[in-house]
C-alpha cells in the first residue's frame, strides 16, 4: 500500500517533533527548540505533513519575512525590483526538511508547490512581497532549489538563493 500523507497543515501544539530526523542537525535542533514557540508567537508560519498511517511528521517548512537590500540583489534585479524601494520585502523559507525515511519520494517537490501556492495566495490577499529568499547551505539543497527555479545570489551570502514571485506565478500557471 502507498503512502497516505496529509496536506501541509499548520504546526499545532500536539504535533510531536522529537523524533523528526532529516539528516541536518541544525534543522532538527531548530525544530525541537523553536518551531512550536515561533509558530505560536507568529514569528514563523510553520507547516507540517503527517504520515496518516503512523501520525509521524514527515516534512516541515517555516516561512517568515525579511527585507533585502536592492543593491545586494546584483544581476537578479528585474525592472519591477529596480523601480522599487531600497529595501525589498521578501518571503523567507527559513526551514525546509523531509524526514530521512521519506526522502526521494517527491515530497519535497510537493512542499515547494504548497509554498508557492501559499505565497501567491498571500500576495493576492495579504501582504505582498516580490521576492522569495532562502539559504541553501548544503550542495544537494542548492541543486534542488535551482531545479525549482531559484538562482544563486552571492551578494546576499555564499549560499543565498532568490526567485521573484512573478516567476513563481508564471511557473504555477504552466503547471495548472
Amino acid at each position: 500500500m502507498g503512502l497516505r500523507l496529509s496536506r501541509p497543515q499548520p504546526l499545532e501544539p500536539h504535533h510531536d517533533l522529537s523524533g523528526f530526523r532529516c539528516g541536518d542537525r541544525s534543522i532538527e535542533r531548530w525544530l525541537r527548540r523553536h518551531a512550536h514557540a515561533n509558530s505560536q508567537q507568529r514569528l514563523n508560519c510553520v507547516r507540517v505533513v503527517i504520515d496518516l498511517g503512523t501520525d509521524q511528521i514527515v516534512a516541515i517548512y517555516a516561512l517568515t519575512f525579511k527585507q533585502l537590500s536592492k543593491s545586494a540583489l546584483g544581476p537578479l534585479q528585474s525592472e519591477f525590483v529596480l523601480r522599487g524601494p531600497g529595501l525589498i520585502p521578501a518571503y523567507f523559507i527559513g526551514q525546509f526538511a523531509v524526514a530521512t525515511d521519506y526522502q526521494g519520494k517527491g515530497i519535497g517537490g510537493g512542499l515547494v508547490r504548497d509554498i508557492f501556492r501559499f505565497l501567491l495566495f498571500n500576495a493576492e490577499h495579504g501582504i505582498p512581497a516580490p521576492l522569495v529568499y532562502l539559504d541553501a547551505s548544503q550542495q544537494n539543497a542548492a541543486s534542488f532549489w535551482r531545479h525549482m527555479g531559484f538562482a544563486e545570489c552571492p551578494e546576499l551570502g555564499d549560499t543565498a538563493m532568490v526567485i521573484e514571485l512573478n516567476t513563481i506565478a508564471e511557473t504555477m500557471n504552466v503547471l495548472r
